[in-house]
């Protein structure tokens, strides 16, 4: 594995703030400075752009990410921060795509109406050459009509896009007509909070997995290796050669397979725990949206649930979280977490990155608004401590988060590493191993260049042989 693929996988040491022998291991930090003013520039490259102009834009941005990934990859991580500030970027915005898609067919199917009713009623035969001349021209003004109305519903910016979708569910007074506003006390339906919901109130998603199954999945089994026995290290002469761990390593296997599946995981119970607290909690919602709830029962619930994620080790002091958290440009310094299209993970395993990578941006959108919210607006129903505890456990969520996925971006580079040395033994009998070419033309060449150097010395021995004869024939003369 080469440097920059290191530089790649590793993240910012802030953000294992407290894991400092994790940080020693995975940390690898940069100059942000610099990129500061950049990452302002390329945000507002994009903000103020239309949304005809949108998909265009952001891949100018990502062919110059590409090309610099490939000058890290061949000339070293001396660019590895600008290369991930673009990546981070490109990855961050692709996610608007098919919002910006759909706001486009949304504008632009009135104008499309428009137009089909228009060519069914615009006459072509039966008219004399002086009507259909007057006739084309009325058509071609109203043809003008429609690309005008068309050119100005395609200038709609983007920021306007993304902040009608950024408020929604999150703020009442900026959702539809006036009539249409919810009280703030009122609770957001499920809907509102999940869009993605299905009609009948439960969230799509899998529902094959029994109740209590276990949800860990592992990898269909693509790359068989043969098992190799102590007998057949023995009879190789390779057993002196080869580490203890290596030898047993099929043993080791098989313990893992044994432990993993079964609810002693860390991973597994921490799934349960957290869909359980996911389940009370909108259990307590439900109860909340009752008609004759009062205020100090929604109060009462927010102070439960504060307890609640206090109790399951959440913190809502300042100082647990960096304060990398708050600028932008800090946070795509992250790894992004990439199968880059390898087929040793099930095909399940790139949708769900897929929907992680959505979730985990979406909770970036509305945790950096509810700063906003708390800082310049506030709330006439919730009083400053409340406020000050919300956006402290929002955060300290939001850091965990950021924390897994970084994890979860070293797992996959580590597992593609591993993955592509197995692949290259288990081809040795036809090719050399990774890296071994390469030592077999440095011991070539460092033989080839052995042998001059003693050619060389052969020669310049002779002549001195030869010289020393004259040297011991002048001295007998002198004497």
């Amino acid at each position: 594995l080469n440097e920059a693929a290191l530089k790649h996988g590793h993240s910012p040491s802030w953000i294992w703030k407290g894991y400092p022998e994790i940080s020693k291991r995975l940390g690898a930090d940069g100059d942000v400075k610099c990129i500061e003013d950049l990452a302002k520039v390329l945000d507002t490259f994009i903000l103020t752009s239309n949304i005809a102009e949108f998909r265009t834009r952001l891949d100018l941005i990502e062919n110059f990410a590409n090309e610099l990934r490939n000058d890290c990859e061949v000339n070293g991580p001396t660019r590895v921060t600008l290369t991930r500030l673009l990546l981070s970027f490109c990855n961050y915005y692709s996610r608007f795509e098919p919002l910006i898609s759909k706001t486009i067919t949304t504008l632009r199917e009135p104008i499309e109406k428009r137009l089909k009713d228009e060519v069914k009623l615009a006459k072509w035969d039966e008219q004399s050459y002086y009507a259909l001349a007057e006739s084309s021209e009325k058509n071609h003004r109203k043809l003008m009509k429609f690309l005008r109305d068309y050119d100005e519903a395609l200038d709609t910016s983007v920021l306007s896009v993304l902040e009608q979708n950024f408020a929604e569910g999150v703020r009442s007074m900026n959702q539809g007509a006036a009539a249409d506003h919810e009280p703030v006390t009122t609770m957001p339906s499920n809907v509102s909070i999940f869009p993605q919901l299905s009609a009948g109130g439960k969230i799509v998603g899998d529902n094959t997995l029994q109740p209590n199954q276990n949800v860990i999945s592992f990898r269909s089994n693509r790359l068989i290796i043969k098992d190799v026995s102590s007998e057949e290290w023995s009879s190789a002469d390779m057993v002196d050669l080869a580490d203890k761990y290596v030898v047993g390593i099929s043993r080791y296997t098989k313990r893992m397979k044994t432990v993993i599946p079964k609810g002693t995981s860390w991973a597994y119970n921490g799934a349960v725990a957290a869909s359980e607290m996911s389940d009370a909690i909108f259990q307590r919602i439900d109860s909340l949206r009752e008609p004759k709830v009062t205020k100090q029962m929604k109060q009462r619930a927010l102070t439960d649930l504060f307890k609640s994620l206090k109790d399951q080790g959440y913190s809502s002091m300042k100082w647990s979280v960096p304060f990398n958290m708050h600028h932008t440009h800090h946070m795509m310094q992250l790894p992004v977490p990439s199968l880059c299209g390898q087929s040793f993970w099930d095909n399940s395993a790139s949708t769900s990155l897929d929907k992680g990578e959505s979730y985990f941006h979406r909770c970036q959108v509305e945790i950096s608004r509810l700063r906003i919210e708390i800082s310049m607006l506030g709330s006439q129903y919730m009083s400053q401590r409340e406020m000050t505890l919300m956006q402290g456990y929002s955060d300290h969520i939001l850091f965990i988060l950021c924390q897994q996925r970084s994890m979860l971006a070293n797992m996959i580079q580590s597992t593609s590493t591993i993955e592509s040395i197995l692949r290259s033994y288990k081809g040795v009998a036809e090719s050399l191993p990774m890296g071994q070419m390469n030592i077999s033309m440095n011991i070539a060449s460092f033989e080839e260049s052995l042998s001059l150097l003693v050619e060389n010395l052969n020669q310049l021995i002779l002549p001195m042989k030869e010289a020393s004869q004259f040297v011991g024939n002048d001295q007998d003369r002198g004497r």
